[in-house]
């Protein structure tokens, strides 16, 4: 099945992409997405803990957390923390 994965903040430097699409097996969930995302380094415990994460709109924490269920044609969005003032 295929994701679309869109990136916002430094993860668009990290990743050289805005979205891109994976290829997954049938049935995988959210934990899968994140171990296919190409990154320079593998992301981390922590790295994923700040995300904020999106799937087809809804906040992952609501909806399974790394178990959400994903199915073709979803759309994750991964939204790192920003400050500023």
């Amino acid at each position: 099945m295929d994701v679309t994965v869109r990136v916002y903040g430094h993860l668009v430097d990290l990743m050289g992409t805005r979205q891109l699409t994976l290829s997954l097996p049938d049935g995988s969930a959210l934990d899968a997405l994140l171990s296919h995302v190409p990154t320079p380094e593998p992301l981390g415990h922590s790295d994923i803990v700040a995300l904020h994460i999106l799937v087809d709109g809804r906040d992952h924490r609501l909806t399974g957390g790394m178990q959400t269920p994903l199915h073709s044609g979803a759309v994750v969005d991964l939204i790192p923390p920003f400050q500023g003032g």
